[in-house]
This record gives structure tokens, C-alpha cells and sequence, in this order.
């Protein structure tokens, strides 16, 4: 469902209006001119649960091609909107464009200033690698700069690896959903956009050697040896597991610094989210998963084991614990 509508002639953008100016609308003789942008049909304008703000097909057409949006995308869709405008940018959601071999596209928010255009793209339903690439293309055959604010369930076992052709950036939107998160950056989704429109958040091109620590151990459930990520550094910075809590905060890092393929490749055990599993702490699901049987590890023993190596010095003795890779480029705040 759009946030923009037609009336009369003028393009209504419902992020622009206030809850009273809304309620108006929403009774005026006007409503029954709405029209949707997509296909000029009758609009309605409602309310979500969640509290946005939005407008809905009276009657679909069968030749319209607009797709029904969750309640959470729409409140995505809105704080990046809010967001953009907020930052100086000529903002209209639901904007058309069409590339240089004619393929049209439609970005949830599309943002000018002077000859500048950024298409930013909430996607929380599933879509594979390979068709982010697509519609990342098609953008550059526009001339559009293109960022994605993804759900963190977006890909199951491992999130691309970072990008300058392709932003994706991971949003947590289930935590209640009214201050979502940009989750590897730890910002609230609306002043990340900000920090992304006024040039704050830029690629970092400079290489640099990455470690993943491991400790050597037994898969409780096969029997096979494994190794069990539990610490990384990448240049001057670091971090090993300091509680179970924090078990979810280092893979997460690592998985996001390296990726599960990287894992697998150097027999580390993997990183997956596993919420229901008993021994990790509520709402911190990512644990490591044997690469041999694919059983997880809970966290609560991670972190034993971690206890323990410490004591007799293994985890600290370098000794055949680490791999070490090269990060050839990352997002970077600049603050």
C-alpha cells in the first residue's frame, strides 16, 4: 500500500500530514476524489496498527501491479521517508523511474536533490542474492544511487559479504516496531538515513587482516572435531565473549565480518540463529552450528568452554586458534 495518493491533481503524501489533518481527510466530502498513483483507482486512506499512515485500493484493478505491503514495511517505508525529507532531500515514496534498455522500476522512496537521485528500498520479504543484484543494476542504469534496509531474517545462513556495488544494511523491526534498528551499526533506522544522505556513512576501501579465534573441541552430538568461533579482530579493534549474552554480539560480528562460507571453508563452525534453543540467552539466538552435522551449540556452553580455556591458557596462547583473512572494504560512520 502507498503512502502517496492523487487528489486533483496534487500528489498527497500521507508522512507529510498530521494525525489531525489526517482524521480530516479521512472524513472530508474530498476522500471519494483519492486516487492511487498506481493504477488511478479509487484511494482509501487508513491507519495501520502500527500507526502509519497510508492508502489503500477501494477496488483493485485486475491490471494493477502494486503488491500488498505488511504493516511493518509500511512503518519502515514511512521513518525512512520521514528520514530523507528531514535531511534536505526532495522526497516522493512509491517513485517511478525507467532505465537506459527501458526496464521501469519503482523505489519505496525515492530522493532528489539537484541532479542527485537515491532510491532507498525497504525489503522484508524474502529475495535471493541474485535478485538484489538485478534490481541494483537497473538502478545504475538510471543513474540512481540504491540502498536496502533489509530484515536481519533476510538470508538464514550467510549475509552477502559488504558491499560498495550493493548496500545492504540489516533493520530490526519485530522489537515492537516503533524505533527500528540499523543492527550492525547500533543507530535507529531515521538517523541512520540521515547519516547516509549528508555523506557520513561512506565505503572504506583500505584492506585489512582480519583473525576469527577459535577453540578446538568435539561436536556433542557426531563426535567429529570442530572448532568454535568465539573472537575476531579486524585491523586495531577486537572482541572476544564476555558473558552468554554477549555470545550473540561476537558471532554476529563475525558472520558479518566474514561470512559462513569463509567458516566453512577454514572447518570453523558456522553461525546461524537459533532463538528456541535452550542454553541461549532470551532474544540473543545466534550460536554456532556444526559443520559436520549442522547441530547447534548453545551459547551457555560456548561460553564454558571459553571459561575454561582461559584458565589453562589455551585461549590465550595463539597456538593453531585463529584464521586469518583479508576485508577488503566495509560501510564506516563517520561521526
Amino acid at each position: 500500500m502507498p503512502l502517496r495518493a492523487d487528489l486533483e491533481g496534487e500528489s498527497l503524501q500521507s508522512f507529510r500530514m498530521s494525525g489531525v489533518e489526517w482524521d480530516v481527510l479521512k472524513k472530508s466530502n474530498r476522500r471519494v476524489l483519492l486516487k492511487m498513483p498506481c493504477c488511478g483507482e479509487r484511494a482509501i486512506a487508513k491507519t495501520s496498527r502500527l500507526g502509519t499512515q497510508y492508502f489503500s485500493h477501494y477496488r483493485k484493478s485486475e491490471s494493477c501491479d502494486f503488491e500488498p505491503e505488511s504493516k511493518e514495511h509500511l512503518l519502515l517505508k514511512e521513518v525512512v521517508a520521514v528520514a530523507a525529507s528531514q535531511s534536505g532531500w526532495e522526497v516522493i515514496t512509491e517513485g517511478r523511474g525507467e532505465s537506459s534498455d527501458g526496464q521501469q522500476w519503482r523505489a519505496d522512496v525515492l530522493c532528489k536533490k539537484n541532479k542527485a537521485f537515491v532510491a532507498l528500498e525497504v525489503q522484508l520479504s524474502k529475495q535471493n542474492l541474485e535478485e538484489f543484484k538485478v534490481r541494483q543494476d537497473r538502478y545504475k542504469r538510471s543513474a540512481v544511487r540504491a540502498a536496502w534496509f533489509v530484515g536481519k531474517s533476510q538470508f538464514h545462513h550467510s549475509k552477502p559479504s559488504p558491499s560498495k556495488d550493493l548496500p545492504i544494511f540489516y533493520v530490526d523491526w519485530e522489537s515492537g516496531c516503533t524505533n527500528p534498528q540499523v543492527i550492525d551499526f547500533e543507530m535507529p533506522l531515521a538517523d541512520f538515513v540521515k547519516a547516509l544522505l549528508s555523506g557520513m556513512i561512506s565505503w572504506k576501501d583500505e584492506p585489512e587482516e582480519y583473525k576469527v579465534l577459535f577453540l578446538k573441541d568435539t561436536c556433542w552430538k557426531c563426535g567429529n572435531p570442530v572448532n568454535l568461533p568465539y573472537g575476531y579482530s579486524i585491523g586495531v579493534y577486537g572482541d572476544n565473549i564476555k558473558t552468554v549474552p554477549h555470545c550473540d554480539a561476537i558471532l554476529s560480528e563475525i558472520r558479518k565480518i566474514v561470512g559462513n562460507d569463509f567458516l566453512r571453508e577454514n572447518g570453523v563452525n558456522t553461525i546461524h540463529s537459533h532463538p528456541r534453543l535452550k542454553g541461549n540467552a532470551p532474544n540473543f539466538p545466534n550460536c554456532c552450528v556444526c559443520i559436520h552435522c549442522g547441530t547447534p551449540e548453545a551459547n551457555c556452553y560456548l561460553y564454558e568452554k571459553y571459561v575454561a580455556s582461559c584458565k589453562c591458557g589455551y585461549a590465550n596462547s595463539g597456538s593453531a586458534t585463529k584464521i586469518i583473512g583479508r576485508c577488503e572494504g566495509r560501510w564506516e560512520v563517520e561521526l
